[in-house]
């Protein structure tokens, strides 16, 4: 009859044990001090990454709360109207005269009956250069060929976490692998400064 083993389950306890012996606080007599720099730079590699995250929350939490300010001012501010291509720039055209994509120069008139001019990004086979295409101006004044996002808060605010995050913990990473270089040729220097001293006792036993 075989007995069947569960898997060994990680108590609460040793998870505490070994961040303790991770962040050196676990008082081993055995650890040098350069084993006790490394874990101070350990303990401050994750509170810089823990800011980064704390703060990539307020910018995140903030671009938020901007873009649906804006959203909110474009509902009332921002119209539609009809803009006329003047000019493709760097946009590519088709031998039949159609923009299919790239940067193109458009004017419209503005509701104070200004014309306006702006270079914006050619919508996918857009009309030719001599026909109108439809613009949304937004708030700030600055048109797009292509209807508001009602997304863009929610798109906004995630892809700045999403950066920030990567920006905290990359820059933790590398910053504690270039303090870590100095930190580890003491600890060479020092192995070998010991290893010089018991290497001859050692030598005559073995002998």
């Amino acid at each position: 009859m075989s007995i069947r083993r569960g898997r060994r389950r990680t108590s609460a306890g040793n998870g505490w044990q070994r961040f303790r012996r991770w962040a050196g606080l676990d008082g081993n007599p055995l650890r040098r001090r350069t084993d006790r720099l490394q874990c101070w730079m350990r303990l401050a590699a994750l509170v810089f990454v823990l800011a980064g995250l704390v703060l990539t929350g307020v910018v995140s939490r903030a671009t938020y709360a901007a873009e649906v300010s804006l959203q909110h001012a474009n509902t009332r501010v921002g119209y539609r109207t009809t803009g006329h291509v003047l000019s493709s720039g760097d946009a590519d055209i088709s031998p039949d005269g159609t923009v299919l994509g790239g940067m193109i120069r458009v004017s419209w008139r503005d509701h104070a009956g200004h014309t306006r001019v702006q270079l914006l990004v050619a919508p996918t086979a857009a009309s030719s250069l001599t026909d109108s295409i439809p613009l949304w101006v937004d708030a700030r004044g600055k048109a797009s060929a292509s209807p508001p996002d009602p997304d863009k808060p929610v798109t906004a605010a995630v892809m700045t976490g999403f950066l920030g995050c990567g920006v905290a913990v990359t820059a933790a990473v590398v910053l504690y692998l270039l303090a870590l270089v100095p930190v580890e040729r003491r600890r060479l220097k020092e192995w070998q400064l010991e290893w010089s001293v018991v290497e001859p006792g050692w030598r005559r036993q073995a002998l």
